[in-house]
């Protein structure tokens, strides 16, 4: 009888552990479900700023591919503008032979 008291003894601790345990796991399952959301949460908002940051890069490299294209236009303007100069530098010195020639002709014949 005391070895069926004994088993009667350890079943009914394990009954009452085991109620114990299940009720620790669901405390613990709410915690662990808890902390799931907020690591999706966290990595949620970690992929919404992700994508940000690849829209601002791309934006910077369309602006970075405008301000080339103006760039390279500014420089063929430029180009253009030296030409027109050295064309109206030519011009000027040519004028000013012309008109040194016409100065003696006419210093000449006074």
């Amino acid at each position: 009888m005391k070895t069926h008291h004994l088993i009667l003894l350890l079943a009914s601790c394990c009954l009452f552990s085991g109620c114990d345990r299940g009720t620790s796991n669901s405390t613990y399952d709410a915690e662990w479900e808890s902390q799931q959301k907020r690591v999706r949460q966290q990595m949620d908002d970690y992929d919404k700023q992700t994508k940000r940051v690849d829209e601002q890069i791309a934006d910077t490299e369309i602006q970075s591919k405008r301000a080339d294209s103006i760039q390279d236009k500014y420089d063929e303007q430029n180009k253009r503008f030296d030409k027109i100069l050295d064309k109206w530098e030519e011009q000027a010195k040519r004028t000013d032979v012309f008109l040194d020639k016409m100065e003696r002709e006419i210093g000449l014949k006074k």
